[in-house]
């Protein structure tokens, strides 16, 4: 994946275009996380923390979009 291999701009794109969900907000969050801007990074985490569908996946995200509003 792009975001391992640090390529965030590249990851952005591919992300743009993928589904309209959780777990793509996460991934966009973190790739400006990683970015070191924080704010946008905030921006997609709370679209994450503020969604309330309850499912597995969900769930995993969830998780990590919260870790990374304390941070």
């Amino acid at each position: 994946m792009e975001i391992k291999k640090g390529n965030y701009e590249k990851a952005r794109k591919f992300l743009a275009d993928a589904w309209n969900e959780p777990t793509t907000w996460y991934y966009m969050g973190l790739t400006w996380h990683k970015e070191g801007d924080k704010e946008k990074a905030c921006k997609y985490y709370q679209k994450v923390a503020a969604h309330y569908n309850n499912n597995i996946p969900l769930g995993a995200v969830r998780n990590k979009a919260l870790a990374g509003l304390k941070e």
